[in-house]
């Protein structure tokens, strides 16, 4: 038997290396078997909990992304922590929707648009989304009537999908006739 005066030493604990899994093709999440962590302990009655599932393990379901998981180990008074990283990965592109627009050409005889205005619906498992361009997205006199662009968006995991909407190109500007005095 060992016999303290006052408290004994903090329990010492290791996490396991950080983890990188994939999601695969079936979904924005998957099950992580997270293995426990190495404690140290002069005691034998010390608690172990995460702050992922609260509880001594961490295996767990995880969605796409990082997620840093602290272990805390306390035997008395005493507590110690560490900490590790489970990422998800998706290589699943994301599904991206777009709408047809109408725009009408200015005084100067031009339109253009941001990829916002054909956006219409994003895969919400991989938020945040980025709208990375549209093209075209300058129009002219030369555009009026059905124009198709392409879309194109990202999701946070870096994938990218495209999607393609019809531009209709209006001018509603009357025509400017110049005569020549003869």
């Amino acid at each position: 038997n060992i016999t303290f005066a006052g408290q004994p030493p903090a329990p010492t604990i290791t996490c396991p290396a950080n983890i990188v899994q994939s999601a695969g093709f079936t979904g924005c999440s998957t099950y992580v078997n997270v293995p426990l962590p190495v404690v140290n302990s002069l005691c034998s009655n010390y608690t172990l909990s995460n702050n992922y599932t609260n509880l001594p393990n961490a295996s767990a379901l995880y969605t796409a992304g990082i997620t840093v998981v602290t272990y805390s180990v306390t035997s008395g008074a005493n507590t110690n922590t560490c900490s590790f990283s489970v990422t998800v990965t998706n290589p699943q592109p994301p599904v991206v929707s777009c709408q047809n627009i109408a725009v009408t050409l200015s005084a100067s005889g031009t339109a253009s648009i941001t990829p916002s205005a054909v956006f219409a619906a994003f895969d919400a498992c991989f938020l945040p989304h980025t709208l990375v361009s549209v093209q075209p997205a300058l129009f002219t006199c030369a555009n009026v009537g059905s124009n198709t662009v392409t879309l194109t968006a990202a999701d946070s995991q870096g994938n990218t999908a495209t999607c393609a909407a019809t531009v209709a190109v209006t001018d509603v500007l009357p025509p400017v006739v110049a005569c020549q005095n003869t």
